[in-house]
């Protein structure tokens, strides 16, 4: 008796499908994470829905904003006594 195998474009078009379907989860993830950053950056909000590219040089360039506003406040807060930082008259 001949065992029945799979044809070879049927092994070929299964494979293509499982290929499809994890390239439609991966899109859609990416696509996600996007509309998570558009809603997260303060440009971005205001901004005309911005396409894909646009949204992360926006989210980079926020990132590096909040970034340089921690530094300067860790070396204002390291060279300023307490006192200055807190005091009702500056």
């Amino acid at each position: 008796m001949k065992s029945q195998r799979p044809s070879v474009a049927a092994i070929k078009d299964e494979k293509k499908m499982a290929h499809s379907a994890m390239e439609r989860r991966y899109r859609l993830e990416l696509n996600n994470t996007i509309n998570e950053l558009r809603a997260l950056v303060p440009a971005c909000a205001h901004a005309n829905n911005p396409n894909k590219v646009a949204v992360l040089k926006m989210t980079s360039e926020y990132i590096q904003e909040v970034h340089d506003h921690e530094v300067m406040f860790f070396f204002l807060s390291f060279f300023t006594p307490l006192s200055c930082l807190f005091s009702d008259a500056h």
